[in-house]
């Protein structure tokens, strides 16, 4: 059902050019006010709830909805009703009910299988690899290119990196194309299924939006994007804008200019503010003329307020961000703004800076995989997979994560009581034998019971991946994790 307020406007009547209308806004504190003011320049009532404005970012719509107050405040109205604010994810899944996007989980477990079945890499490296494969497929994906045959991609490489056909046909660009076309391979079919349903009647789209959503299987990103632009373009109601706040692919401007010959399509681009621009214009200046005199890329003189800086490893990057901010807080500074584009980097830094009690304001987060919580979880499946070693079962048992469900004091008691029995007799492997040591409390017997039974029931040989995520998951319960994991901020 379209949203209610002011009707669409019509193709071809008065107001709509039937063709995509682009604004480029600075990025600016007043970007929300601007934001407001075009939009309700587009309604001669404040009313603009039959409009949808498309964000990166849901976080972005409080502020985008005070200043649709204030601006109708301004033109003299008590009452506004702003459009609806959704993201670019929201957007396509509406577009394309009773479709969903294949997991990511699932998708690099399909893909870790086939990677393992060709023995190209070694096991350590593999999950890497699948990330990097994936990265760069969906990444082919946006820049629609999925017409191109094996020979068509073979000479596109040698192309673009100046290769010889053994670079072309080398492993590393066999096995992107073939993820890539498997997953591209059915998007002319998708777009053509998307169109044949937008031209179908509402009633029978419903039907076949429910059959689909209870038969379907989940879509790759590629085909996906494909089919739920294509009923973007096709099937919206009511003005469009959409808030652009980095590279627009080709998919989603060719879908905006499809929209607009039936509705008014505003893209919104955003520029980098005045200040930024005239900084990076200076900075490369002072590397070009640096370069072209001494051949380096050392800071200009001329700009004692810009310094660029070698490093040769991450902790002289690292060592390099600490002397700076305890130079600039020397000198009086307070406000510093530290923008990190490697996490390892930022981590060290932030260790060095506190080192020498200068606290950081962390907004960029952790990696899951730093986590308490994600460590209990990976290394209870490394020792269940190492065939249960002492030292590593003993260094997962300290984890707060671990049996939570037993009193604090009584695990711990049972832990070192357990610890001392695996010393003592110089157990290298937790099994059943454990049991027998003599000195054991009743306490610490029903903990190696409970984790033996976890680890019997542990599936074994090759699994399907739902079979592990099964096991996991029933191992969370029995072996007291879950409780406490999903109370915390990174584990739930």
């Amino acid at each position: 059902m379209p949203p209610s307020g002011n009707p669409p406007i019509e193709p071809g009547k008065a107001g709509h050019q039937r063709s995509l209308r682009r604004i480029t806004l600075d990025a600016s504190p007043a970007l929300s006010a601007r934001i407001a003011d075009l939009v309700l320049a587009a309604f001669d009532t404040p009313d603009a709830s039959s409009a949808t404005l498309i964000v990166a970012d849901l976080r972005a719509a409080p502020g985008l909805r005070r200043a649709f107050g204030i601006a109708a405040a301004r033109r003299g109205h008590t009452l506004c009703l702003p459009p609806r604010i959704i993201t670019t994810h929201d957007a396509l899944a509406e577009a394309l009910p009773g479709h969903s996007v294949e997991p990511p989980a699932r998708r690099a477990a399909r893909l870790y299988g086939m990677v393992r079945a060709h023995g190209w890499y070694q096991r350590e490296s593999l999950w890497d690899t699948c990330a990097a494969v994936i990265a760069l497929a969906d990444e082919l994906g946006e820049a629609q290119v999925a017409t191109l045959t094996e020979g068509e991609w073979q000479r596109a490489i040698r192309a673009a990196y100046k290769r010889g056909v053994e670079y072309a046909d080398s492993r590393e660009a066999r096995l992107v194309w073939e993820v890539w076309h498997a997953e591209s391979g059915s998007t002319t079919a998708a777009a053509s299924a998307a169109t044949a349903a937008s031209a179908a009647s509402a009633a029978t789209a419903a039907s076949a939006a429910s059959t689909t959503a209870s038969t379907a299987e989940p879509l790759a990103p590629t085909v996906f994007n494909v089919m739920a632009l294509q009923a973007l373009a096709t099937n919206g109601c009511g003005p469009l804008f959409m808030l652009n706040a980095g590279r627009m692919s080709a998919r989603w401007l060719h879908a905006l200019e499809q929209a607009a010959a039936r509705v008014p399509v505003t893209l919104i681009e955003l520029a980098p503010p005045q200040w930024t621009r005239q900084v990076w214009r200076d900075i490369e200046s002072a590397v070009d003329e640096e370069a072209a005199t001494n051949g380096t890329a050392e800071a200009s003189a001329a700009l004692p307020s810009i310094r660029i800086l070698a490093a040769d490893s991450l902790e002289a990057e690292a060592a390099a961000v600490e002397a700076q901010v305890c130079a600039w807080l020397a000198q009086g500074t307070r406000h510093i703004a530290l923008i990190a584009f490697d996490t390892l980097v930022a981590r060290r830094a932030r260790a060095l800076l506190e080192r020498r009690q200068v606290l950081l304001a962390d907004e960029a987060g952790w990696r899951l995989s730093t986590t308490s919580a994600a460590t209990a979880v990976m290394r209870w499946i490394e020792a269940v997979q190492g065939g249960m070693p002492s030292r590593t079962v003993l260094d997962w048992l300290k984890s707060p994560f671990v049996l939570s469900d037993i009193e604090r004091s009584q695990r711990e008691t049972a832990i070192a009581a357990i610890e001392d029995a695996v010393h003592r007799h110089d157990i290298t492997r937790f099994a059943p034998a454990l049991l027998q040591a003599s000195e054991l409390p009743p306490d610490a017997i029903v903990l190696i019971e409970r984790l033996l039974g976890a680890e019997a029931a542990w599936p074994r040989g090759e699994q399907t991946f739902d079979a592990w995520m099964m096991a996991l998951d029933a191992a969370l319960d029995q072996l007291g994790i879950r409780s406490l994991l999903g109370r915390d901020a990174a584990g739930a």
